[in-house]
């Protein structure tokens, strides 16, 4: 089981999120709820070999790869 947290530390107004793909296909977009208010978004999934963290408005990293 893995997981994916993404969170805002820019109280700049761009929402951020993270997606990825697992065993069972695409997951997300999950966004940090509250953006830079100390939460963050949580995405669960199974061995995780693919995913990206977003700044919307901005930009995307480059697709990582899983452990």
């Amino acid at each position: 089981h893995d997981h994916l947290d993404v969170e805002d530390n820019e109280c700049d107004g761009n929402r951020v999120y993270s997606r990825g793909y697992d065993n069972s296909g695409a997951r997300g977009p999950k966004y940090d709820p509250d953006g830079c208010g100390g939460s963050w978004g949580h995405l669960d999934g199974v061995n995780f070999y693919r995913y990206q963290v977003c700044e919307e408005g901005v930009s995307c990293s480059a697709w990582l790869e899983g452990t």
